[in-house]
């Protein structure tokens, strides 16, 4: 997830930003460098891995930007286009983000420049997913201010209605407007933050529920695809055996909590299996050197016992990407070690464990030198199957608390005062899922003053205890960071922070699950992409 994947850094947005009117008095000059954070915060929800294109300004483009990739990727922005957004007034931002949304989904979805043969899907394919990460990114364009932009730029570069090889004007601003109108009607970008939240809570089945209405309408990202698949793994993973989920993987959000509890085996196994390697290949076919889709792969092949698939598979992205990330190393100490090459688990367990910030393979270290230890007369794969459920939850317990920074002391910081409404006399956008059991997300129409996003989450959930099912209703109001420069009030941590200094602070996280680091006694939860500090989340339950 990533992965989800996610995704959370805006730069000039006020709370004004996503009006969609403009105002005469108000005029927000756009300028490279303001460009360039834009584009840095696109890239981030587009999750491209690190490899985002260099921005360059042009004068003598004959459209608002364009996008290259012979040596390397590049977005052309003319210096027109910023002239052209400063007349939007308080919506340059959003302009811009468009713009360079479109041509960032070029690069996202590996489009070759110059290939006139399929030039017309290229560009609908990149109006479809520029409009869709720009709104998760919050830069969210209203239909009139799209149509606006449209004439204004063919108005401006007097293009013509019917340029050949591109969709007509008139196609491509109805094709536009229905799928912005579709975003917006269905709250697209808030459910996708939604199901974040609820995959961090451990709410698995309704994250699920969230990606599915996504992808149900034909919003079929590689990123998409690849949270589907985590999401269903996770479902997977609490549907085996204690002793065969020992092991963390990086898609594993399961917290010290859950360890004891026997989850329901009743989930279709095969199916889940075949739903989410389905997945994972269309993701990884969408983006060739997806390194996150790659990764969940391996996690599904080495829960299927296919080590020597997981470890070819893990090489190849080596192989790719000319390095393996400490995830990649800490799954195959796992595959190796299942197959019980003993010298190889422990040269990628050291591999992995150098990255200091691996809280997921110094545990998973931990345990096996447990495991050898105890047993180092017997392979590995036998020690493992040899495993009683309370032994194996008394020593996962016992190895997070050591890892994980559990002894905080209740902070009297209290975040939601800072950011949650006064009064709750916001607009509300209407239910965006409605399902049984009753589930429903409702985001606030506008940012809050505090510069976050906020949804409103009512869920129904069946709770069986004694041999009786009851129901219980639950809400969560939650506040999504979305300003490139805000701060983490009480820790010192802005987006794009290392996440060495968020483990410095002397607040520390009392778990960390995967990617997300949660601060229960905040009630923060802090996501992170690649060492950084990407965006997170503030919530309170309602009772």
């Amino acid at each position: 997830m990533k992965k989800v994947v996610l995704s959370l850094m805006l730069t000039m947005m006020t709370a004004t930003l996503i009006s969609g009117q403009d105002n005469a008095k108000t005029t927000t000059k756009m300028s490279v460098i303001e460009a360039k954070k834009i584009l840095h915060t696109l890239a981030y929800y587009f999750e491209l891995d690190g490899i985002i294109p260099e921005l360059r300004l042009s004068s003598q483009l004959q459209q608002p930007a364009m996008y290259t990739n012979y040596q390397k990727p590049i977005i052309t922005l003319d210096k027109k286009m910023l002239q052209i957004s400063d007349s939007f007034g308080k919506n340059a931002p959003v302009v811009l983000a468009f713009v360079l949304g479109h041509e960032m989904a070029h690069h996202y979805l590996k489009h070759t420049p110059g290939d006139m043969s399929d030039l017309k899907t290229y560009e609908k394919d990149a109006d479809r997913w520029g409009c869709f990460y720009s709104h998760v990114a919050g830069y969210k364009i209203t239909p009139a201010l799209y149509t606006r932009l449209l004439d204004k730029v063919y108005e401006v570069y007097q293009l013509s209605d019917n340029i050949p090889h591109y969709p007509k004007k008139a196609a491509r601003k109805k094709m536009g407007l229905q799928k912005i109108q579709e975003i917006q009607d269905f709250n697209l970008a808030e459910v996708f933050n939604t199901a974040k939240f609820l995959f961090a809570m451990g709410k698995t089945d309704q994250s699920i529920a969230c990606l599915e209405f996504i992808f149900n309408k034909h919003f079929k990202s590689a990123e998409v695809c690849n949270n589907l698949a985590v999401a269903y793994l996770r479902k997977i993973t609490q549907a085996k055996p204690l002793y065969q989920r020992i092991f963390l993987f990086p898609f594993e959000f399961d917290g010290n909590t859950s360890l004891r509890s026997e989850n329901s085996g009743s989930a279709n196994l095969p199916r889940l299996y075949e739903k989410s390697e389905i997945l994972l290949r269309k993701a990884i076919s969408l983006k060739k050197e997806y390194a996150s889709a790659h990764l969940n792969l391996a996690c599904l092949q080495i829960l299927k016992k296919k080590y020597g698939s997981a470890i070819e598979n893990l090489l190849e992205l080596q192989n790719k990407a000319g390095k393996l990330s400490s995830q990649a190393s800490n799954l195959l100490a796992l595959a190796y070690a299942l197959k019980n090459e003993s010298a190889k688990a422990e040269q990628y367990f050291k591999m992995a464990t150098a990255d200091k910030g691996n809280y997921i393979a110094r545990c998973n270290y931990q345990i096996y030198n447990t495991l050898v230890k105890s047993n180092p007369e017997l392979d590995f794969s036998k020690v493992i199957a040899s495993l009683k459920s309370y032994e194996v939850a008394d020593m996962i317990e016992g190895v997070q608390k050591k890892c994980i920074c559990n002894g905080s002391k209740p902070d009297r910081l209290n975040l939601s005062r800072a950011v949650f409404p006064a009064q709750s006399n916001l607009d509300f956008a209407k239910t965006v899922i409605n399902m049984q059991p009753y589930f429903e997300v409702k985001p606030a129409t506008k940012l809050l003053p505090s510069g976050y996003r906020l949804v409103k989450i009512k869920l129904e959930e069946i709770n069986q205890e004694a041999g009786e099912k009851h129901t219980e209703m639950i809400k969560y109001e939650v506040c999504f960071s979305s300003l490139q420069n805000q701060r983490i009030q009480g820790l010192a941590i802005r987006s794009g922070d290392a996440v060495e200094k968020l483990l410095s602070q002397n607040t520390p996280p009392t778990r960390m699950l995967g990617n997300f680091y949660l601060y229960e006694n905040l009630h923060l939860i802090v996501e992170t992409w690649q060492n950084s500090v990407i965006g997170w989340m503030i919530y309170r339950k309602i009772e």
